[in-house]
């Protein structure tokens, strides 16, 4: 048996849109399959897909663009005879590439619905579970609305959400996993 999810009215907050999206995964989202292991590659390649589809499904959120071309710079220039430099460049790159093509696409369209976000049956009455997929959101979604309007990154500013003792890897995987799911629509509600 299938069940849907329905979005209530626009928000203008995070906090309420994050609300929102967390009640729709707790109304019982279609059952889902656990994904890979996340890295931060694989994280940022999330956030970016979060931030593209958010801006499909919300035309007034508005990307602000450099005035001038981002220039960007090696803070050590010996890190470019290590392997693992570019072990780095290309993971991330891995992950992103398909983004960027898709986001060129002319034929590619977001999800349209929350409802279409799959939660694994086991997570979806677990309060604790809940409550750190909101967490990811509230650290993640205050810093890409700032990113997409054109402001600077600031480390200070962000408070990274603390996984509760006892939980493995699969928990944390599975709601890094919604969370990234869940960004759009977030961000659609702004």
């Amino acid at each position: 048996m299938t069940t849907t999810a329905t979005m209530t009215q626009p928000s203008t907050t995070a906090d309420d849109a994050i609300a929102q999206v967390l009640a729709a995964l707790s109304g019982g989202a279609p059952p889902g399959t656990r994904g890979g292991a996340y890295d931060g590659s694989g994280i940022t390649a999330g956030i970016l897909t979060g931030v593209r589809d958010g801006l499909m499904l919300n035309p007034k959120l508005q990307l602000t663009a450099p005035k001038a071309p981002v220039m960007l710079q090696v803070q050590d220039p010996q890190q470019l005879a290590q392997k693992d430099f570019w072990n780095s460049v290309f993971s991330v790159t891995q992950d992103v590439l398909p983004i960027v093509v898709q986001a060129l696409s002319k034929d590619y369209a977001p999800p349209k619905s929350a409802a279409d976000i799959r939660v694994p049956a086991e997570r979806r009455s677990d309060k604790d579970w809940l409550n750190f997929v909101g967490s990811l959101l509230q650290t993640t979604v205050p810093q890409v609305i700032n990113l997409v309007q054109g402001k600077d990154y600031n480390p200070g500013s962000l408070t990274p959400p603390q996984v509760p003792p006892g939980k493995d890897k699969d928990w944390v995987n599975d709601a890094v996993q919604v969370g990234i799911q869940a960004l759009p629509f977030v961000l659609s509600l702004f």
